[in-house]
């Protein structure tokens, strides 16, 4: 297995600036929008990714493909499925084996109902399949909310292009409804028409007239340069490019990381990073993560490593990303003694015993847990993870962006 060792010698970080590729979330919503109205999928500041870029493949390549691989991109296969529905061909659709325990029944049940065909080679409801599309017809549809958003942000990328638009009703509760809110606004800015009441939203028939001209960076992965900045003595790190307020709902982690005595300042599209003099950190922190659970990892650790306990409400989904994301971090954070529990569904950790020592760490083959705990080297001065290229997946300029804080990197196999 391939491993990354990091070091460094000291308790802080180098001053630098570091530029961050366009967010993930909106460069595949815009992906999908510019190709169903024939735009250009050459769009600035677009992810570099490896998810963003499987999107971007296939959808250039459509016309010519019958046969789709997604990889490990589950939210490329969410939001790709629809977009297949709409076309006249028949496709077999396959993906790497971890997509098999990520949830897909409520997509593939509300496709169905609306006249999508699929054929299930190996197991109902999962990869691989094949799928036949183009007959759909307007009706209501019915999505079950509690596990993702990304079936219905899916649906409601392609309903301009259904002939009647689309009716929809979720059920239960919305998990990450910030997730819908990006997908709703950035219809409306390309010129589709939603109404949004409640639980249901309504698309007229029609298509999208305006293209998205620029991809704002992303917040997900800033938050583990907040790490870095929070775990050091002293620290003023620059980063570029990036609004606030945001449509990324993940823009909250300045609230959070101010609590961690992490100051953010603001300059046109810039953001500096400080570290707080004489600040005193708070004895505990309850944080309700339910619109933004990819923060989940950076928020444990980082609370962990400043001896800082955390009720985190909001948990409700983390089982079902590409680990199980409260087993995950649980497992790595006992190695440094921390002591996690689960009660009423929300994680209480307990950050009063830390010991910090050499370890190495299990990404699960999940490139936020790569992510959050590499910031951990600060307080352990070496630390080893494991199957470092998984970061690929959200953020492959990560390992080049610690060299640049001074941290040092060495991969080996």
């Amino acid at each position: 297995m391939s491993k990354v060792i990091l070091n460094i010698c000291q308790s802080e970080i180098d001053d630098c600036c570091i530029y961050m590729s366009g967010s993930k979330s909106i460069s595949q919503r815009a992906l999908i929008i510019h190709f169903l109205a024939s735009f250009s999928l050459d769009i600035n500041n677009l992810s570099d990714c490896q998810d963003t870029f499987f999107l971007k493949k296939i959808l250039t390549n459509l016309d010519n493909l019958n046969h789709i691989n997604v990889g490990q991109g589950g939210t490329t296969l969410r939001f790709l499925l629809s977009v297949l529905s709409i076309q006249n061909k028949k496709f077999y659709v396959e993906g790497d084996s971890s997509l098999k325990n990520r949830p897909l029944n409520s997509l593939l049940n509300a496709l169905h109902s609306i006249g999508v065909n699929f054929s299930f080679l190996r197991k109902k409801n999962q990869l691989p399949f094949e799928l036949e599309g183009e007959k759909i017809i307007s009706k209501p549809i019915y999505v079950d909310g509690k596990k993702t958003s990304q079936f219905v942000s899916s649906l409601l990328l392609v309903s301009p292009y259904i002939k009647g638009g689309l009716q929809l009703e979720i059920k239960n509760k919305i998990v990450s409804k910030s997730y819908i809110n990006m997908t709703v606004e950035l219809m409306r800015k390309c010129g589709a028409n939603i109404f949004w009441c409640n639980n249901q939203i309504r698309v007229k028939e029609g298509e999208y007239k305006k293209p998205i001209l620029s991809i704002e960076s992303d917040w997900s992965s800033l938050s583990y340069i907040y790490q870095l900045v929070a775990f050091s003595k002293k620290a003023n790190i620059t980063v570029s490019s990036f609004s606030y307020p945001s449509i990324q709902k993940d823009s909250d982690l300045v609230l959070f990381f101010d609590l961690l005595g992490v100051k953010t300042i603001f300059d046109k599209n810039l953001i500096k990073i400080k570290r707080s003099r004489g600040y005193k950190l708070p004895y505990n922190i309850e944080w309700d993560i339910l619109e933004t659970p990819d923060l989940m990892p950076t928020y444990v650790i980082s609370c962990f490593a400043l001896g800082v306990n955390l009720t985190l409400k909001g948990i409700d989904t983390l089982v079902y990303k590409e680990s199980n994301r409260v087993k995950s971090v649980t497992e790595g954070l006992n190695k440094f003694n921390a002591c996690i529990k689960l009660l009423n569904g929300n994680l209480i950790l307990d950050s009063t015993n830390p010991i910090f020592n050499e370890q190495v760490i299990d990404s699960y083959n999940d490139h936020r847990i790569a992510l959050a705990f590499s910031a951990l080297v600060l307080k352990t001065k070496k630390l080893t993870i494991n199957n470092p290229s998984v970061v690929n997946k959200s953020y492959p300029s990560f390992w080049e962006h610690l060299k640049k804080t001074g941290i040092k990197v060495v991969f080996q196999k």
